[in-house]
């Protein structure tokens, strides 16, 4: 993915936050864990993979799925953007062409990957959309199911940023599944900037 400076970085993670600042607010049962350039905070068995402005977490098995990343996309002056549709279509394609490969749209890769609904384009604010799909696939014979939430937003001085998140489980009991995995996503921080530090919440 490509790589951004770390206020753009900062700017898309910060975003995520809020205003959360005690770990003492997390879930019961969850505990932090820390990366290399991220720390988030999940049940203790839970692990994860990462890169620069990536993170992979997982349940023990990978049953349970997130993938949260962030890059630069493309934009013309802000508050226009160039093309947000076709970067929503581009995002989705390429997860779609890779769904047979580990850690794309689940952790141990899908076959029959298909998305079952791709919603509007929301405007959240004059510089910041944001399209919502699911997706459904097979992986050893039995359904997975998924959802994805893609921001296509502006940081200024014509730089523009996109962010992914994508949270996928087996069919059986998705419903407990896809709470657990939104919780794990809202306490995620990071990545480090380039002063070697991640927003702290302990």
């Amino acid at each position: 993915m490509r790589k951004l400076s770390w206020l753009v970085l900062a700017s898309v993670f910060l975003m995520l936050a809020g205003s959360l600042t005690t770990a003492n607010a997390v879930p019961r049962g969850f505990v932090k864990h820390t990366e290399g350039n991220f720390v988030w905070f999940g049940p203790r068995s839970w692990g994860a993979a990462e890169g620069q402005n990536d993170i992979w977490i997982s349940s023990p098995t990978g049953t349970q799925y997130l993938h949260y990343g962030a890059g630069g996309a493309a934009c013309a002056y802000p508050p226009l953007y160039s093309d947000p549709a076709g970067f929503f279509s581009y995002l989705r394609s390429g997860y779609l062409n890779t769904a047979r490969e580990n850690f794309s749209l689940y952790s141990k890769g899908l076959r029959r990957a298909r998305y079952t609904r791709v919603g509007r384009i929301q405007t959240i604010n004059a510089n910041y959309l944001r399209q919502r799909s699911t997706f459904t696939g097979i992986h050893r014979g039995k359904r997975i199911r998924g959802e994805m939430i893609l921001d296509f937003f502006a940081v200024g001085g014509g730089v523009c940023g996109n962010r992914q998140q994508v949270r996928a489980a087996p069919q059986r009991g998705f419903g407990r599944s896809i709470r657990q995995l939104r919780e794990v996503q809202k306490y995620i921080f990071g990545p480090k900037d380039a002063t070697g530090t991640t927003p702290r919440i302990d």
